[in-house]
């Protein structure tokens, strides 16, 4: 009963989330006020130096852009390539908001997009993509399209920071002189025969792994337990571990059942607590352990150390664990790049996804 009120209740939100998506309306704001930005919002305040004009049809999207030519290339971190130097962006409106965001990368002087790249997919972020909703424009749809120097996700290969005018468009019609509260103005000019287009290379950004490496071995060490008559008594620890580390540096450590998560940082040390239980004497004890380790190629190393008063008793855990591990992550290795594949954009090819 209560899985199938909660798929009609999600059921229900999306049927709301995508109605009120296809018919708010909403002046485009020339000042990009109200503008909801899923990619760098600086991208605003950029001069507008490239002039762009956009037509579709069944196996193209045409994104022609002044400064295509003009804006500089520059190798791209995540792409491993140079061959981009521009994001295109789209601009949709949910629930009567503009929202903007990057769909694709634009290669040096390439005009030419598949029309299918207009998705919540390609934009990858809410509210274009929210759990199973995916945005697809609507046939009559208004969006808006702007190109930028490179800005998609963060400006950390920025080449120029420079934009393009935004333009409106409805889709599946032409492009839209005016839009306003009570209306759509729709003026698009006589269309023209297009050629077919020439067959061109996609730089697809790689895929990236995240396998996940187990590392086992034991953790070592005494509790001493002191009693109310000053009593000393250690007693000796010895407890299998099993460690998993991930490609994307995630990290979880099983001892005695109980699981500590953490993140490996780049000097390759990572640290966190768990909580390890022992009778003492007949009193539960629990005591809070805080760990230190480091991730050295196929081994980890580490210590972990606490203090707990159980009842009358105290209690101090003084630890240190290895573990060693067939396979190393990714980031610990000296792998080259990965280089970018090439593939023709004529047919619709669902690789094309630069996240």
């Amino acid at each position: 009963m209560y899985k199938t009120r909660l798929l009609s209740l999600s059921i229900g939100v999306l049927v709301t989330y995508a109605f009120l998506h296809s018919v708010a309306q909403a002046a485009f704001p020339d000042d990009f006020e109200g503008v909801v930005w899923r990619d760098p919002a600086v991208v605003a305040t950029w001069a507008e130096t490239a002039t762009l004009s956009v037509s579709h049809n069944s196996s193209a999207l045409r994104i022609i852009n002044s400064k295509r030519a003009v804006w500089d290339k520059k190798l791209h971190s995540i792409l491993q390539s140079d061959c981009c130097n521009a994001s295109a962006w789209v601009f949709a409106r949910f629930n009567g908001v503009w929202n903007a965001a990057t769909f694709e990368y634009m290669r040096f002087d390439q005009i030419i997009k598949g029309p299918y790249t207009v998705n919540g997919t390609q934009v990858g972020l809410a509210p274009f993509k929210s759990g199973s909703y995916v945005w697809t424009p609507n046939q009559g749809e208004v969006i808006a399209f702007m190109v930028s120097g490179m800005a998609r996700r963060n400006l950390n290969d920025v080449n120029v920071r420079e934009r393009s005018n935004v333009y409106l468009y409805k889709w599946g019609v032409g492009p839209v002189t005016e839009i306003d509260d009570d209306g759509i103005i729709v003026d698009p000019p006589e269309p023209e025969p297009e050629p077919e287009p020439e067959p061109e290379e996609e730089c697809v950004e790689p895929e990236p792994e995240n396998n996940t490496h187990i590392y086992n071995g034991v953790v070592g060490g005494t509790v001493t337990v002191v009693t109310p008559t000053d009593e000393i008594w250690p007693f000796f620890v010895d407890e299998p571990l099993s460690v998993s580390v991930k490609d994307d540096r995630s990290l979880v450590m099983l001892v005695d059942e109980e699981q500590m998560q953490s993140q490996v940082n780049a000097n390759g040390n990572f640290t966190g607590s768990f909580t390890l239980q022992k009778q003492l004497f007949g009193e539960a004890c629990n005591v809070t352990i805080n760990v230190l380790g480091n991730v050295n190629g196929n081994s980890i190393t580490g210590s972990g150390t606490g203090s707990e008063q159980c009842g009358d008793l105290s209690a101090v855990l003084d630890a240190t664990f290895t573990a060693n591990s067939q396979t190393t992550p990714s980031f610990l290795d000296e792998r080259p790049p990965q280089p970018k594949q090439c593939v023709p954009v004529m047919a619709p090819i669902h690789s094309l996804l630069l996240l």
